[in-house]
């Protein structure tokens, strides 16, 4: 799992329906649905796994998530205060 429970990620702005996804090994997949499309682009929490995939706060873990649905990049490079900023945001 690249991410922990607790961590903030971005799920990425062009996800796609009906498009397959892989986590970091590539030998598990998943499908995004039309009702994942609404979390495209925002910043949400990991709260736990399940079957080698994410749960997310902020769909009460209705769905499941995978490595490839997340944007990667603005992961790895986001900083503490790109954080507190992200977090302020979210909340107005």
């Amino acid at each position: 799992m690249l991410f922990a429970i607790g961590q903030k990620v971005k799920i990425k702005k062009n996800l796609s329906i009906h498009k397959a996804y892989y986590d970091i090994t590539k030998t598990n997949y998943n499908i995004a649905t039309h009702e994942m499309l609404k979390f495209s682009g925002r910043i949400v929490t990991i709260t736990h796994y399940s079957f080698g995939q994410y749960h997310i706060k902020e769909d009460k873990g209705m769905f499941f998530w995978i490595d490839e649905m997340f944007d990667l990049e603005f992961n790895n490079k986001m900083t503490f205060k790109d954080f507190i900023e992200i977090n302020q945001n979210q909340k107005t």
